[in-house]
């Protein structure tokens, strides 16, 4: 039997029919695959007075101690590669630079630019000399910060913040995401917390003295174990009032969350 023949026509419209085919189900991307490496290392302080630190690629931790001349930290590095991963060069392009400016140090977490066969995530881990003042200007993970005992300050966070057994003046304002801090307020000091969505925990001394301003625009303001010498404002949203002497200075603020201050 001689096989059907198939007409000029004919065939025109099969090609039409796979060509329309191959553009309604397109062949799915290969899926990305996850390499990790850890690096350990440790820089030593001379005269700097403070830390400046980005990283952008991911979360953060930090951890006073007595140690007065070492800063010892820790790498994560992530890699996510699609379609196959060279090893060890993909990880070298991400890296710790510091670098000095007058009485600063300065921690830089850099990589190349994400593209589509590959991405770049990095966690900070470090542990610092508790008296050396410490600032985080972009993150891009959580942050977990405990034992310090001098000013801290965050900025353009997204995530959740904790803050843990810190001694000094704070200021924390952050895109969104909760903020939890338990802090020693000293006379004078304060403590400025802001986030644009999420809810702030605050843990102070019951002895603190400073004037109180919590403000949420959608949610509510509570507070237990403190004692207020006189109170200003009060309503389910607002809470303005004075701890103590009212040396310091307090003011928390959420667009959309609960505020919640204890005294322990």
């Amino acid at each position: 039997m001689k096989p059907p023949k198939i007409s000029l026509c004919g065939a025109v419209i099969l090609l039409f029919c796979f060509w329309n085919c191959a553009e309604r189900s397109p062949v799915s991307p290969l899926p990305f695959e996850e390499n990790l490496e850890k690096v350990n290392g440790e820089t030593t302080r001379t005269s700097e007075r403070a830390l400046v630190i980005r990283n952008p690629l991911g979360g953060l931790i930090v951890t006073g101690s007595n140690a007065r001349d070492v800063l010892r930290w820790s790498l994560t590095k992530i890699v996510s590669s699609r379609g196959g991963f060279a090893g060890g060069n993909e990880f070298a392009q991400i890296a710790l630079q510091a670098a000095t400016r007058n009485d600063t140090l300065f921690f830089e977490i850099i990589a190349p630019g994400n593209s589509d066969a590959l991405k770049y995530l990095c966690g900070l881990a470090l542990v610092m000399p508790a008296n050396m003042a410490c600032h985080v200007v972009s993150v891009g993970g959580l942050v977990n910060i405990s034992n310090l005992d001098t000013t801290l300050s965050i900025a353009g966070a997204k995530y959740e913040i904790n803050i843990a057994q810190h001694s000094g003046s704070l200021e924390v304002a952050a895109m969104q995401g909760s903020i939890a801090v338990e802090n020693v307020l000293p006379d004078s000091g304060f403590c400025l917390v802001n986030t644009g969505q999420g809810n702030i925990a605050v843990k102070l001394p019951g002895n603190t003295s400073a004037q109180l301003h919590a403000y949420t625009s959608n949610g509510r303001v509570n507070s237990s174990g403190l004692v207020f010498t006189h109170i200003l404002e009060l309503s389910p949203k607002t809470l303005r009032a004075t701890l103590g002497e009212g040396r310091g200075q307090i003011n928390l603020s959420t667009a959309h969350g609960d505020i919640s201050m204890q005294g322990f």
